[in-house]
């Protein structure tokens, strides 16, 4: 709707740039894509971080196999599919837990669920924090179960630790994954695909991602120095086509 008062388009994932290069803007103008809104790298830099004390500290030890979800609880988050999934799971695979960190209008809903299915064992729930670092370097995978994103900020600061990222087929985090390489991606809703994931990775983490350092590669156009030198190349252009544009306003009344 707000396109005819648009001289240009921001988009930061390839598919809402595909539909943002059709739009019609005002004054032929166009859509750009970034690579997100940039993260910095040397934020998640941990010198001397000691895993198995931090993991203490929760409760877990160094043989739980950790997923952390970093994610406001709401119904678009949904949480629920990996507590179905972990459900599944738990007799089979008493040491796989789960964290999740955040809050939001669905606690409750997700607490009284922990109850009904027996997870209150499994499943850690800190509320909102301000260790994201340390609790990304503390665990083994971290997961996203979204309807819908952007391009989420939480896999790429898992990404820059060099984690492995398991999340749903969900624009924006189906452009970070490349499966068998930094991660695994399931559908939303499909909970006999999130545990066939889950087993995946805890089976074969080792053997089946590649390795620290090539994931924490993957993540450099992502940094906040290569999106700052996109957006410049941006306001560059802009810049140039505004002169041209007042240039030839002058020559016309002239």
């Amino acid at each position: 709707m707000a396109a005819r008062w648009t001289d240009a388009l921001i988009t930061i994932n390839a598919e809402d740039y595909a539909v943002a290069s059709h739009f019609k803007l005002r004054g032929g103008g166009k859509a750009y894509m970034m690579h997100g809104v940039g993260v910095q790298r040397e934020k998640y830099i941990l010198e001397d971080f000691e895993q198995s004390e931090y993991r203490k500290g929760f409760g877990l030890s160094d043989k739980d196999f950790v997923i952390l979800v970093l994610a406001e609880i709401n119904k678009n988050k949904n949480h629920i599919q990996l507590l179905k999934a972990l459900k599944l799971l738990k007799d089979r695979y008493p040491n796989i837990k789960s964290v999740f960190a955040g809050s939001g209008p669905l606690t409750e809903e997700i607490k009284n669920t922990l109850k009904e299915f027996e997870l209150l064992d499994r499943v850690i729930m800190l509320g909102w924090r301000n260790d994201v670092k340390e609790l990304i370097n503390m665990s083994d995978v971290v997961g996203l179960f979204s309807k819908r994103e952007g391009l989420p900020k939480c896999l790429l600061e898992a990404m820059m630790c060099g984690k492995c990222v398991i999340a749903t087929n969900a624009r924006g985090s189906r452009e970070l994954i490349e499966e068998g390489v930094n991660g695994v991606i399931f559908e939303v809703g499909d909970v006999e695909g999130t545990v066939k994931s889950i087993e995946k990775i805890y089976a074969s983490y080792q053997l089946y991602m590649a390795s620290k350092e090539k994931v924490i590669e993957m993540t450099n156009k992502y940094l906040l120095e290569s999106v700052l030198a996109e957006l410049s190349l941006v306001y560059k252009e802009l810049y140039k086509e505004k002169m041209l544009v007042d240039y030839k306003n002058i020559v016309t009344r002239k």
